[in-house]
């Protein structure tokens, strides 16, 4: 790993008298891990842990899910490591450490770091270890990179002061964090609280409480949600009588509404499914290996990961014509409601709207609202974000449960009147206007309790966070033993 990335956040010329600047691979022994063959059955099932990155929830959170044999060690790559071993992610899952719990293997997308000396402080060697990689990782070249080597992992700089001196540096940064956490924890909490302000705006709007006074005080006759609902069927089905059969069979028809278990809605609302109030579709994932369909590429092309920006106005990726040409990808024009059907974490059931055409991939649930009603693509992405949360829940499939065009197109929407609609966007956007100051203060506040804690170990591994003291055995005993010891 080259030492002019790290280098560069620190510095080592102010480093004290009494530190030593070996590298990683001067002061452990870099060990690979490996993956015994998954065809032969005498190689699995053993009575040795063998992790992989996804094994790896939290420094002292590690969770093997399978074991290997003697014999699958001694026919691999991998290799067992003692009880206390760092593990250090290098590909897949890069910036992962771990210490082991127990005697284990690993496989190869991890290193180990193996000393037979009491002299670095594994706290400290984790604090330091953790900086550095992800320092690195996305700090190489303005970008994010895939893996590290072997000989870049033992070229890191490794900043070693005494080992008093490591306790002490390891205590102040945990007594110093411990107090950032804390205030990050209050932070989460407002934040939390802003969360469920937003989403009680939300309920109300869509029970009809929040513009319940509007309705009393509205003179003149109001077009009720279900003569509008009559028009948009209408013009469908005058859409489809008019398509080609092929596309007309396509169209599946939706389950019937019961609504009985549904709650009771104002008068003039009603309740409809949302595939019949928009055209539904999704796009694809071009095969990668396909240079001619991503090189040069014009069109924006849209996955789920960036629906957080809430209104899509530029994209990372871009596709050529021939690949709309040869593929399930298509076009979408601006406005069109895009919800994300799966992927990681708490992107499944994110709602944004396109500003700019774009093609999306197959975890996109793309929704053109019917041109019936102006008020209505603004109304239902309200109520898509009022429902986030229950489509994250309304799939099967496990852990991380999928979302489908079919599940989507039948979820039930309270429809209000179209003049009411404008009413409730409205409302809405004054409401939420007032809380959006707050959500950007709290947002800078972590932005800052991140930055301080990355200044915090910058000091540290300078030498900079706690004083010297002259009693302590310098650094260079210690490298000393540790080389003879090795």
């Amino acid at each position: 790993m080259s030492d002019s990335i790290i280098g560069s956040l620190l510095d080592f010329d102010a480093m004290p008298s009494t530190w030593q600047l070996p590298t990683v691979g001067d002061v452990f022994q870099v060990v690979g891990g490996g993956t015994p063959s998954t065809k032969n059955p005498a190689y699995w099932g053993g009575d040795v842990p063998w992790i992989t990155s996804a094994d790896i929830h939290a420094i002292r959170d590690v969770r093997p899910r399978k074991r290997v044999t003697r014999e699958g060690i001694e026919h691999s790559a991998t290799n067992l490591v003692p009880e206390g071993t760092v593990i250090v992610v290098t590909r897949v899952g890069l910036g992962k450490l771990a210490v082991t719990p127990e005697p284990l293997c690993f496989s190869q997308d991890s290193q180990a770091l193996l000393s037979r000396s009491n002299d670095v402080h594994t706290p400290f060697q984790l604090h330091y270890l953790s900086w550095a990689v992800h320092s690195f990782k996305y700090r190489n070249r303005g970008t994010t990179i895939s893996g590290v080597t072997t000989r870049q992992l033992k070229s890191l700089p490794f900043p070693l002061p005494p080992l008093n001196e490591q306790r002490r540096i390891v205590a102040k940064i945990e007594a110093l964090f411990s107090e950032l956490d804390a205030g990050v924890a209050a932070l989460e909490r407002s934040r939390a609280l802003l969360a469920r302000y937003r989403q009680s705006l939300l309920k109300a709007a869509f029970s009809g409480d929040l513009t319940a006074d509007w309705r009393a005080a509205h003179q003149g006759p109001i077009e009720p949600a279900e003569t509008l609902l009559a028009r948009i069927r209408a013009e469908r089905a005058q859409q489809d009588a008019s398509a080609p059969t092929k596309r007309r069979r396509r169209r599946k028809p939706l389950p019937p509404l019961d609504t009985s278990a549904l709650p009771e809605l104002p008068e003039g609302w009603c309740w409809a499914r949302l595939g019949e109030l928009g055209e539904m579709g999704t796009g694809a994932t071009p095969k990668r290996g396909r240079s001619d369909y991503y090189e040069n590429g014009m069109i924006p092309w849209v996955t789920s990961g960036v629906l957080w920006q809430g209104t899509v106005t530029s994209t990372d990726e871009r596709i050529t014509d021939l690949a709309l040409a040869e593929t399930n990808c298509r076009v979408y024009p601006i406005g069109t409601l895009l919800v994300a059907m799966y992927g990681e974490g708490r992107t499944r059931g994110t709602v944004a709207e396109l500003g700019i055409e774009a093609a999306t991939n197959q975890a996109c649930a793309a929704v053109r609202v019917h041109r019936q009603c102006p008020s209505l693509r603004p109304f239902l992405r309200r109520y898509l974000q009022k429902n986030y949360g229950d489509m994250r829940t309304m799939a099967s499939g496990g852990v991380q449960p999928n979302l489908n065009l079919g599940l989507l197109a039948a979820l039930p929407v309270a429809l209000a009147p179209a003049a009411e609609q404008v009413e409730i966007v409205k409302r809405l956007g004054a409401l939420e206007s007032n809380v959006a100051p707050l959500y950007q203060t709290v947002d800078d506040a972590l932005a800052r309790a991140s930055r301080l804690r990355q200044a915090i170990l910058k000091r540290a591994f300078e030498g900079r966070l706690v004083p010297q003291d002259p009693t302590d055995e310098p650094a260079a005993a210690l490298l000393a033993r540790i080389q003879n010891q090795r």
